[in-house]
């Protein structure tokens, strides 16, 4: 027989783990605090090691107490023993208060009677790590979703904290997306990208979630602005503006999204050997479009103009340059500039040239419906003339 004190309310241990770069720069997690006059300091890889080496530091503290001031009789053996006072620790921590240990067990068996259990626990931050080692080896993705995906991730790390990824609840995803000072639409975009994170976590060879908390999970936008078009007189002042800047580095990236309608990021995925001005196509692969499908744009015979100037003079460059385009709107006259106003520009003329919502979906690699709720009758056919008789 085994000898354990009569108990109380479990003290809290003076252990904590937490997120540590260390002057090699990699990052780890660091166990740290203070126990009978001894500091500890030690740093571990995964969050879930951390954690277990401060349940054993746990342990020991107890095991370490002084002799109680009385004895009961157990059957349970020492390492039993030192079990159950970490597991009423973690009952004492809990949010909800002691509860109860039996409890807990009867719970942990009704789930795994009915197959609920998570067969392997995995805490969020070591998720975060692993899914994002995925993503920086998945060649299918692009740069920008790579970036996208980490940024915005990172920002709820902290918020998180140390929580299995399995605990997480569709009311936890609400308090994390509305933990962000943000827009509506900012929101909408951090619910996606934490979805793809959980939907990854439930996908074999995994399996660490049976569903995903962020698909009940619903982020109002409201209704779209309407898009702010550029008129003929701005959109040629823009482009003289370019053909004097810098050389006329901006040329190819302005007259292609005014005239063609391409996406800003779509742009700077172009090479100029995919444009073929023979023929007056340019083929887009589906690695480069945002909806992931190849697509073949028809170049108007003013963009091909532009770019026969832009080749003559030594400009083959389509991706974006923000100081030279800040020099080249300083210089056409604009104060502010109007979020996506080249695309938006773009689609709403070729709309009106083509007569086509199919022709005018391909070039712009967007749905027929957009285009009916937000570019149908924005500019005549008279400024329509005159925009695709822009010429160098």
């Amino acid at each position: 027989m085994t000898a354990t004190p009569g108990r109380g309310r479990p003290r809290k241990s003076g252990f904590s783990v937490v997120r540590f770069r260390n002057p090699s720069g990699d990052l780890v997690w660091r166990v740290q605090g203070s126990a009978d006059g001894r500091r500890v300091r030690e740093n571990y890889p995964s969050e879930a090691r951390a954690l277990e080496r401060r349940r054993e530091l746990e342990r020991e503290h107890l095991q370490a107490e002084p002799e109680p001031e009385s004895l009961r009789a157990t059957s349970l053996t020492r390492e039993q023993l030192s079990e159950a006072e970490a597991a009423w620790v973690k009952l004492a921590q809990a949010e909800a208060g002691p509860g109860s240990l039996l409890g807990a067990v009867d719970v942990w068996l009704r789930m795994r009677a009915e197959g609920q259990l998570v067969p392997v626990v995995v805490y969020f931050g070591d998720a975060m790590d692993q899914f994002q080692t995925w993503v920086n080896q998945t060649p299918t993705l692009r740069d920008r979703t790579r970036k996208n995906l980490r940024t915005r991730l990172e920002k709820f790390r902290v918020r998180v904290g140390h929580r299995a990824i399995h605990e997480i609840t569709p009311d936890d995803v609400d308090r994390l997306l509305n933990s962000r000072q943000v827009s509506a639409r900012s929101r909408a975009n951090d619910r996606l990208v934490l979805s793809r994170l959980m939907s990854w976590c439930m996908e074999r060879p995994r399996c660490w979630i049976k569903s995903n908390p962020v698909s009940v999970v619903k982020v109002e936008v409201g209704e779209l602005e309407e898009p702010t078009l550029l008129t003929v007189a701005q959109a040629e002042a823009l482009l003289r503006a370019a053909q004097e800047t810098d050389g006329g580095r901006m040329v190819p990236y302005l007259a292609v999204g005014l005239f063609a309608g391409i996406r800003n990021a779509e742009l700077g995925r172009l090479t100029w050997g995919q444009f073929n001005l023979a023929d007056g196509t340019v083929r887009l692969e589906g690695r480069q479009t945002k909806p992931g499908k190849a697509r073949v744009v028809d170049l108007q015979p003013n963009l091909i103009a532009w770019l026969k100037w832009a080749d003559a003079h030594g400009q083959r460059d389509l991706a974006y340059d923000q100081r030279s385009f800040v020099r080249v709107r300083e210089a056409a006259g604009f104060i502010d500039w109007p979020v996506n106003a080249i695309r938006h520009t773009g689609l709403s003329f070729l709309l009106k040239r083509l007569g086509s919502f199919a022709d005018t979906a391909m070039a712009g690699g967007n749905s027929e419906k957009m285009l009916r709720e937000h570019y149908v009758g924005r500019v005549s056919a008279a400024d329509t003339e005159k925009f695709f008789g822009l010429l160098p």
